[in-house]
């Protein structure tokens, strides 16, 4: 499907998903250069309260599904600046991955159900006493000081390290500006975070060795965020998950054409596509018809 029939589709979805299902009619606000855009698939933020607590209580409230609302929230203090858009892969992420943890001590971990649906998809591991999973993940490795990358979610049990990138209706997976900030975080001269990109990319069993000595401008911009994930895979107990709608084909198109022209032969298997629709396909049944209520149909 063409991207914008894709995000046509989708924003009139979850327009009539939010009055039929959240009952709520009233239309959000989109700030776009000094302007307030109403907007059907944004709810409506309350007046009344500061701009950061009035989006904790609507998202909350109606940007979670129903099955986890007795759960506690886990990302109450990282949520994105449109977390309250009902097509913020955030929430996505959050909504599809949160009836899989459970709490013991303080530490997060993986289900085995969990574990059981992802190796379905080819992303083996086992459950440890150990294992731990996390919205919004920093490295807290030294090689990673202020590199600043947020993933989506990650899981780490029995040796195996898993990083997530989700993706609903973006248009691609994101680039980045040709400036000083890019350039210098590419050439390891930002802050504390040495060697940079470009000693990772040279070091990355991940990519495909006559592809590790890319400079700064062209493919590496482009696919910038392509790049910045993949080289953590620096081991066979690694994977990089990008998970994304396969109606979007701006987005499967650049994962394919990356994964062709940069992974190597022998990571293939750690650098894995997965489409909701197919990752969907194996969930309980209440979580699954909310989930499918909600973003798929």
């Amino acid at each position: 499907m063409g991207y914008d029939d894709f995000i046509n589709d989708v924003l009139n979805h979850l327009e009539k998903y939010k009055i039929e299902v959240l009952g709520i009619e009233e239309k959000g606000v989109y700030k776009y250069k000094g302007e307030d855009i109403p907007k059907g698939h944004i709810l409506p933020l309350d007046s009344s309260l500061s701009p950061i607590e009035a989006k904790k209580q609507v998202v909350k409230e109606f940007n979670q599904l129903n099955c986890i609302k007795e759960q506690p929230f886990l990302i109450e203090g990282n949520l994105h600046r449109y977390a309250h858009h009902l097509n913020s892969s955030q929430l996505m992420c959050y909504n599809f991955f949160r009836p899989y943890i459970k709490e013991k001590g303080g530490i997060y971990s993986p289900t085995q159900d969990l574990v059981n649906l992802l190796c379905y998809h080819g992303i083996k591991f086992s459950l440890s006493d150990n294992a731990k999973c996390q919205f919004e993940y920093v490295n807290q490795e030294r090689e990673w000081t202020d590199e600043d990358t947020n993933f989506d979610f990650y899981i780490e049990s029995g040796g195996k390290r898993i990083y997530f990138e989700i993706k609903f209706t973006e248009k691609s997976f994101g680039n980045c500006e040709n400036d000083k900030y890019h350039k210098d975080k590419f050439e390891g001269k930002y802050k504390d975070f040495k060697g940079g990109y470009k000693e990772k990319i040279k070091k990355c069993p991940a990519i495909k060795e006559e592809k590790r000595n890319i400079e700064f401008d062209g493919d590496f911009c482009k696919n910038y965020q392509l790049f910045r994930n993949v080289i953590r895979v620096t081991t066979p107990d690694i994977f990089s998950v990008f998970v994304f709608d396969g109606r979007n084909d701006n987005i499967s198109k650049q994962f394919e054409s990356f994964k062709k022209n940069y992974i190597s032969e022998d990571y293939k298997k750690n650098v894995i596509a997965i489409t909701w629709q197919k990752i969907v396909e194996n969930l309980k049944s209440c979580h699954s018809e909310q989930f499918h209520k909600k973003y798929l149909k």
